[in-house]
């Protein structure tokens, strides 16, 4: 170790320090006491440290792995501005067998409101009742997720008990159930007819979703008389040109 050190010095690098757990690396052995060791670290030059100030390095908890991610941001993130999100049926939905009740319900409400639509009625009803029943009982997954991400990180920090080992592994079990929620959201929304098993929320999926967005996007219509519009203009008897 004495030569390892003499090494980073020799090349002028230093520790970049850390934000997160203590340890990297956790082992529970079969008598139920843990083994906590920090095995990864992260060092840079002097010169690269001055190219980058604001970069941070984060101990992430990994719930499939012994080990914990490394994750290096070289400057802080932008905050992005509040978009309204459009009403979309989630698949992880039908994983609930109360889903068929609430739009069993909405619909029976929507035939009885008189109004002269009433299939229209129905469906707008559902959607209020399904967003609802899903901030209720579903939440935000992203930020259940990371909730429980970051409650793992602190069981991991405090001292090893069997209270702690317990909770810990009741934490590891929910946060795969909210995991395989967010798998099902990702599938649907990259709309392929294939899925590996345990690929976890990846940049491939993330990347097709955003895909498909971009060519959904109708950018103009070419109207009755063969003359393209653009912008958000109305035009009355236009005809999609595929």
């Amino acid at each position: 170790m004495q030569k390892f050190v003499d090494t980073i010095n020799w090349c002028g690098l230093r520790d970049l320090g850390f934000v997160g757990p203590k340890f990297t690396w956790l082992y529970q052995q079969s008598d139920g006491t843990q083994v906590r060791e920090k095995l990864d670290r992260a060092v840079a030059t002097i010169d690269w440290v001055i190219k980058f100030p604001q970069a941070k390095l984060f101990h992430r908890t990994s719930s499939a792995s012994d080990h914990n991610l490394l994750v290096l941001n070289l400057m802080r993130k932008k905050l992005k501005p509040v978009q309204t999100k459009i009403f979309r049926f989630e698949a992880m939905w039908l994983k609930d067998s109360s889903c068929e009740d609430v739009v069993n319900s909405a619909c029976e409400e929507g035939l009885h409101m008189g109004t002269e639509f009433p299939i229209e009625s129905c469906l707008e009803n559902c959607r209020a009742k399904l967003e609802v029943w899903n901030k209720n009982c579903f939440g935000y997954v992203g930020k259940n997720i990371a909730r429980l991400q970051k409650h793992l990180q602190w069981l991991e920090m405090q001292p090893a008990s069997l209270e702690n080992i317990i909770s810990m592994r009741d934490t590891w079990v929910e946060l795969h159930c909210w995991l395989d929620k967010e798998d099902s959201i990702w599938y649907q929304r990259s709309c392929l007819n294939w899925f590996q098993a345990g690929d976890r929320n990846t940049s491939y999926f993330h990347s097709k979703a955003s895909n498909r967005y971009q060519k959904n996007c109708i950018e103009g219509l070419f109207d009755e008389d063969g003359i393209w519009q653009e912008d958000d203009r109305v035009v009355e008897g236009v005809v999609l040109k595929y």
